[in-house]
């Protein structure tokens, strides 16, 4: 499904290395955190995989794309095989939840009468098919992010990227969206990165644990409590 082999990064203008001769296969439906420090290259690994940066050296095959490689005009169509979680939510204030929903397949041409029943379908799955006309100030963050998971969700991607997806909510709604991500791994079979430094989230938690720290990987285990304090930590 996704693998890095022997990755690094550079951002232009700057001497060090974000990510460093990196390597790492994760299957198809697997469930796995990317965690670590502030600057350990989280960030740059979702960048990577939503081909928003390009590879310095190494390749990343995901989706059956290889990014190292990849055309312009292929970005969206391999973009549309990831649905990504932002810790901001990022719904449009002036659309209601189902009109948020209904977006991401409106602007590629999808039938309206298919787009009805799927924003139907996805919000039943997130527990929002009561607040489909709401607006997004209407709701609590759970909420929000739940609509933002069911927006990822709209065209059946194979992974689910979630970058910090619990970064604004308290422990409580942080593992109901925990649980909801194992819902769609469970239920669906999509792959599920979720990146995050919540320790105490990912302990709870008990599946694979990738750790980064200082733009290399440090460890990568399943389950159990995970141990932040290595080589070159904060």
């Amino acid at each position: 499904m996704i693998e890095f082999r022997s990755v690094s990064k550079q951002y232009k203008g700057t001497k060090d290395y974000a990510l460093q001769d990196i390597s790492f296969h994760i299957q198809d439906g697997e469930f796995v955190f990317l965690v670590g420090p502030s600057g350990s290259g989280k960030s740059t690994i979702v960048k990577l995989l939503s081909a928003e940066e390009p590879i310095t050296e190494g390749t990343i095959l995901s989706n059956d794309f290889d990014l190292g490689s990849i055309r312009k005009q292929q970005v969206p169509f391999y973009r549309r095989t990831m649905g990504v979680v932002y810790q901001d939510f990022r719904l449009v204030r002036s659309r209601t939840v189902g009109g948020n929903l209904a977006f991401v397949m409106r602007v590629i041409g999808i039938d309206p009468w298919f787009i009805n029943d799927r924003v139907d379908e996805v919000l039943e799955l997130v527990g929002l098919s009561d607040k489909k006309n709401r607006y997004p100030e209407e709701l609590s963050g759970g909420e929000q992010q739940r609509v933002a998971i069911a927006r990822a969700l709209m065209n059946r991607p194979k992974v689910v990227l979630a970058d910090e997806p619990t970064g604004n909510l308290d422990p409580k709604l942080s593992m109901e969206i925990m649980q909801l991500f194992e819902q769609v791994n469970r239920e669906i079979g999509t792959t599920v990165i979720v990146v995050t430094h919540e320790k105490n989230l990912v302990d709870q938690m008990d599946k694979r644990v990738i750790y980064l720290n200082a733009g290399r990987v440090m460890g990568d285990r399943l389950g159990g409590s995970y141990s932040y304090s290595m080589p070159g930590g904060e």
